[in-house]
């Protein structure tokens, strides 16, 4: 085999590797959404270390035009994912305390977890292979 033909195969072996690779999507369903305003703040990890530091890999906003929302992350990698999400009902950028730090703005993890407090990288993270869907319901 030439060179080139090496080269031709090793690149149609990268690109069908990589298609494999891009195949996983989440499907997420955001409920009970108790004011329709404002916007919901989604940031998806891909790891514990990049969840506990606040490094998402990927973020979204969507406007809340309902009490219930569906988005999708295509083009995601089979793996461990968590996700973390407020409701920014005042589009103020970020979680509104009361005066004992108590929130007044919805928040939400994946698997529901966090119920009294943040959710632990190892109550929030799933899986994710092709498609999968998910819902977090908002507190």
């Amino acid at each position: 085999m030439n060179l080139f033909q090496q080269l031709t195969v090793g690149s149609i072996l990268a690109l069908s590797a990589t298609a494999f690779t891009q195949a996983a999507e989440i499907q997420l369903t955001v409920s009970n959404i108790q004011v329709v305003k404002g916007a919901i703040q989604i940031a998806i990890f891909n790891s514990e270390e990049t969840y506990n530091n606040g490094q998402p890999a990927v973020t979204k906003s969507i406007d809340v035009t309902a009490d219930k929302l569906d988005v999708s992350f295509p083009n995601l990698i089979d793996g461990e994912y968590a996700i973390k999400l407020l409701h920014d009902e005042n589009n103020n950028g970020k979680l509104d305390t009361n005066l004992v730090g108590m929130p007044t703005e919805g928040y939400g993890f994946s698997n529901n977890g966090g119920r009294f407090g943040p959710a632990s990288y190892a109550d929030a993270h799933f899986a994710v292979v092709g498609d999968t869907p998910i819902t977090i319901n908002i507190r």
